[in-house]
């Protein structure tokens, strides 16, 4: 009641002055007065619901009728002074409104009183527009850096003017409070005189927002300032931004973007000027965006309305393809545009809308031109000339603060140009470049393309300092890097990228550290729990080492150059291990006499690296190759056979129950119902499942397999003779909708039988098969012999070495596409290698065998890469439909800090070898052959499709990369599936097949 007399009682005229002096008693008594009421507001907002309604319903009616009055009796130069001005010269935020307003409860009842809150709307608009709709904007922008210059120097007295300024401020924040809540934009459109047609609505309301921060962003006033307009302005839209409900209501406009990017359009039209054109206009205008592409339902909108990336990308090109220096170039306002592009990297949608619109060569071109010895990560060139830094071999590649690389560029290469290049590009804003770069990884196109241009070392390098060597990272942002190290580990140049950085090196200390914990005088041993059964007590920060290390070697490639690289320790010193080899020669291979020297609790110790082993066998080319260089299978059958007592039985422990695991794993290979997998729950007593510890392993393990006769049928076999009575297009077509057909309907009709081949090449010496090679044949024969394919002759053994000979590569794996169709022929050689050289000359060829990309001598810049065509372009495709038809999976893969692509490459790799059953793996190579390369594509998604329960389970359990790398896919079957594969054929299939056509193109 004081301040509401205050300003109406007739007798304060006697106060009125020129300007407003805090110092006379009166108007001190009067702002403290304000400010408690102020504090008061801020302070009692969460404890108003405590209160009865009657007390709530006092404050907030109070308060309301306080702010709106708008007529007074002290005049402070030509204004009349109301509590609005006193209110925006102490809180010029309206941070008593926002916390007021923020539970629901007390805003319910704000609302109420909607006569009062649209007075308050009207007098913050007026206050707002009577700045803009003068006539002379220049005036405004000069007058405004007067009143700011003198507002920030917290000055004893303030003009009309100032009072002005900062009710206007106030009034800015206001109008961002009421639209940020539902409730508040209910009270729109507002009727106000000086617009056309007398209301505003919500987007208009936005509309004249964007142009007030484009008018006061060109003033002076610093934008990180508090009393800036246009910083104002930009928090408001972030904040309406983040809300989810309020982005898609109000900021997913074309026309607003439209507005907003107004002053980059004028830019462009009239040519880019570094020193005019680069402001903080351009600031204000990619705070908005960053944000904007930040938030999901804001990414979608500028997928769909791409204009403003359009012109952001334009803009990029011309600022960057300059014929200038690229030191001599704005850096900030370079990082903010890197910084809304990164968002766009991050998922394959956006990456592909970039790479279409080619601006990723622009940036990566920009960050190699830079001068080497300032901005480049690659410090073995640089610091191989420095005498004073002297670190062992093994630390040569470490990834240093980058502070220390410009300090020692600038003793190596003193001038006046590096000089000029470090007042542009501080360390702080390399690194944030740097980072935006390593984004391009967060897709397989990413990382080809950063392979392309020799940055992965870059990323790596960025990555472990980000990971393992700056402490201010928070757990929650190393999220985005622990996925683009999974991913890039599945490639061979990403595993030999992180294999010349500390990372590994540091991965596996973490081992040591887990099982290890001695001070630096003190030798003594403190064992830690260590299980990995999900109902299991198990220690978090070993089963986090153990995820972490499984992605890293979840690939072939990242396990056959890991366990090549030699750098292996002594068992008997217990120093940290720092390889591959070192944990499988001291965890898993151990033998009796080696447990004494054990580092820990030897049963953890070896029970953690059993584990370890189960998940990388899941991938059989890293079986084979394990198994050729180790001899597992002889190891663990000898281990087992000591497990016996005295009477010949089994002795059953953790670690007989893990080697009886792995066994079954390494000596055969089926599906779902064609291998059963030993549990490790022995708790059924009466049926106990069998241990071994001599092949053939027991039948339990594999079940019979019932012979399958020829269900050819007369139509299938009338369709295939039509050949010569059509035309090519016209026969393929019926081909498929025959194919189609019966697929949906009878898929057992498809199972036919092909003329077994009885008079094959000559026998051939197996003496110069590689033993990953015979190994591999092996478990194929014994597969087909099983199923019923192959007869059981010595034939099939050369047939196979005669296919592979002449292009296996044990670098590349085994060639599981050409054992697939060998015993889809059922070993007729002839029928295999006619099939394999007409195949070759077909686009599916090139991505569902996988050799076939490599057959040839011509050079080609994809493949000189080391990425395969799956990985880079299948996979690729894979992600970005995951993202648009399976949300929750998606997400749930990011939760696991897991790239689906990861598993899709495993699963492909091995044409779902272990993962389905026989008649699934055939029917997905018809599926592929007859009707096109792109249902690779769509039967992937169909598999996560069907495992989206699981996998959304699994990821709530921790669990998510065991059970798809240790799991076989039960209950799939095609024909379930098969109408929701056309249907995405029919939205995909052309932007599918346009990119699959390219790199054929660039490979014939």
């Amino acid at each position: 009641n004081y301040l509401q007399n205050f300003f109406v009682e007739p007798d304060n005229a006697k106060y009125s002055q020129q300007v407003l002096n805090i110092k006379q008693p009166h108007m001190n008594h009067l702002l403290k007065g304000m400010r408690l009421m102020n504090l008061f507001l801020r302070d009692v907002a969460p404890y108003l619901v405590r209160y009865s309604e009657k007390f709530i319903a006092t404050i907030i009616e109070s308060t309301l009728k306080l702010m709106n009055i708008s007529t007074s009796t002290v005049q402070i130069g030509s204004i009349e002074m109301t509590p609005i001005h006193l209110i925006g010269l102490i809180d010029p935020d309206a941070l008593w409104l926002d916390r007021i307003m923020q539970g629901h409860y007390i805003r319910d009842r704000i609302y109420k009183h909607e006569i009062e809150c649209k007075t308050m709307i009207l007098r913050s608009i007026s206050k707002c527009f009577d700045i803009f709709t003068d006539s002379d904007k220049d005036t405004i922008v000069a007058r405004t850096q007067g009143e700011n210059a003198q507002v920030m120097q917290a000055a004893y007295t303030y003009t009309d003017e100032n009072l002005q300024y900062c009710a206007f401020l106030y009034s800015l924040n206001v109008l961002g409070n009421f639209t940020y809540y539902t409730g508040g934009r209910r009270m729109f459109p507002a009727q106000i005189e000086n617009i056309e047609g007398n209301l505003l609505n919500i987007e208009d309301l936005l509309d004249y927002m964007i142009k007030l921060m484009i008018t006061f962003s060109k003033t002076s006033i610093s934008f990180e300032g508090k009393f800036n307009p246009a910083n104002a302005i930009v928090k408001i839209f972030r904040r309406l931004i983040d809300n989810t409900i309020t982005c898609q209501e109000c900021i997913c406009k074309e026309h607003l973007l439209t507005i907003l990017m107004t002053p980059v359009t004028a830019t462009l039209d009239t040519g880019i000027n570094n020193e005019s054109s680069l402001d903080d206009n351009f600031t204000c205008i990619m705070e908005i965006l960053i944000a904007f592409s930040a938030s999901s339902p804001g990414f979608e909108f500028l997928i769909k309305f791409q204009d403003p990336i359009q012109i952001l990308v334009r803009f990029t090109k011309e600022l960057l393809q300059q014929d200038i220096s690229p030191e001599e170039l704005p850096a900030k306002q370079i990082i903010k545009i890197m910084n809304f592009f990164r968002y766009l990297n991050e998922t394959c949608v956006g990456f592909s809308l970039l790479e279409a619109m080619e601006i990723h060569d622009t940036l990566l071109n920009f960050w190699t031109k830079l001068d080497l010895c300032l901005l480049r990560f690659e410090y073995s060139l640089l610091l191989s000339n420095k005498e004073d830094y002297v670190k062992s071999s093994d630390e040569s590649n470490r990834a240093i603060d980058l502070q220390t690389v410009v300090e020692l560029a600038r003793k190596l290469q003193p001038s006046s140009k590096l000089d000029n290049q470090s007042s542009n590009w501080n360390a702080s804003l390399l690194w944030q470049f740097i980072d935006c770069i390593t984004y391009h990884a967060m897709t397989p196109k990413g990382i080809l393309q950063l392979q392309a241009h020799d940055l992965l070392i870059d990323c790596i390098n960025h990555i472990h300092y980000m990971c393992y060597q700056d402490p201010q990272i928070l757990k929650h942002e190393k999220i985005p890097y622990y996925i683009i190290i999974s991913r890039v580990a599945a490639t061979l140049p990403g595993i030999k990228a992180i294999l010349k950085t500390d990372y590994m090196k540091c991965l596996i200390g973490d081992i040591w550290s887990t099982f290890n914990v001695q001070q630096p005088d003190d030798f003594s041993i403190l064992p830690r729990t260590f299980l990995y059964l999900p109902g299991d007590p198990m220690e978090r920060k070993s089963y986090k080492v153990f995820l972490a290390i499984i992605k890293i070697l979840s690939s072939f490639s990242a396990v056959y150059k890991a366990v090549l690289e030699k750098d292996i320790s002594d068992i008997q010193n217990p120093i940290p291990m720092k390889t591959l080899e070192d944990i499988i020669q001291r965890m898993i291979i151990i033998t009796v006499e080696e447990q004494a020297f054990a580092e820990c609790d030897y049963v953890q110790w070896h029970l953690f690296g059993l584990r370890l082993l189960e998940v990388l066998i899941s991938c059989l080319d890293t079986c084979l190759f394990l198994e050729s260089h180790y001899e597992l299978q002889n190891f663990f059958l000898e281990r087992q056979e000591m497990c016996k007592n005295c009477e010949g039985e089994f002795i059953t422990d953790v670690h007989s129950i893990e080697r009886n695991r792995i066994l079954v794993r390494i000596s055969a290979v089926g599906g779902p119902t064609e291998r059963l997998v030993p549990a490790r729950d022995i708790s059924n007593l009466e049926h106990p499942e069998p241990q071994f510890s001599r092949l053939p392993i027991p039948s339990h393990y594999l079940p019979e397999i019932q012979n399958q006769p020829s269900l050819v049928t007369a139509e299938i076999t009338a369709i295939i003779r039509s050949q010569d009575e059509l035309s090519g297009e016209d026969w393929l077509k019926n081909c498929r909708d025959m194919f189609y057909r019966l697929i949906n309907l009878e898929p057992e009709k498809l199972e036919g039988i092909a003329t077994v081949d009885n008079n094959s090449n000559q026998i051939q010496s197996l003496d110069h098969m590689t033993d990953m090679l015979s190994k591999g044949i092996h478990l194929v024969m014994n597969y087909g012999l099983r199923l019923h394919l192959l007869e059981d002759t010595p034939n099939h053994y050369s047939n196979l070495w005669n296919l592979y000979h002449h292009y296996y590569d044990h670098v590349k794996g085994f060639d599981w596409f050409t054992a697939t169709i060998y015993l889809m022929l059922r070993g007729n050689f002839d029928l295999t290698s006619d099939f394999l050289c007409r195949f070759s000359t077909t686009l599916t060829s090139l991505f569902l065998w996988m050799p076939r990309a490599y057959f040839g001598s011509v050079p080609n810049r994809l493949l000189d890469t080391e990425i395969h065509p799956i990985f880079s372009i299948i996979c690729h495709e894979i992600d970005r439909l995951i993202q648009l038809e399976l949300p929750l999976v998606h997400s749930a893969f990011i939760m696991a800090e897991y790239p689906p692509s990861q598993i899709c490459q495993h699963w492909l790799r091995q044409i779902f070898w272990n993962i389905l059953d026989w008649q699934e793996i055939c029917l997905y190579i018809a599926l592929c052959i007859i009707l096109g390369i792109d249902y690779q594509i769509y039967f992937c998604i169909s598999l996560l499709r069907h495992l989206e329960d699981d996998i959304i389970q699994q990821t709530q359990n921790g669990t998510l990369i065991l059970f798809l790398k240790g799991e076989p896919i039960r209950n799939f079957t095609v024909n379930n599936y098969i109408s929701n594969m056309k249907e995405m054929e029919q939205k995909y299939r052309k932007s599918i097949m346009n990119n699959l056509t390219q790199f054929a193109e660039i490979i014939f």
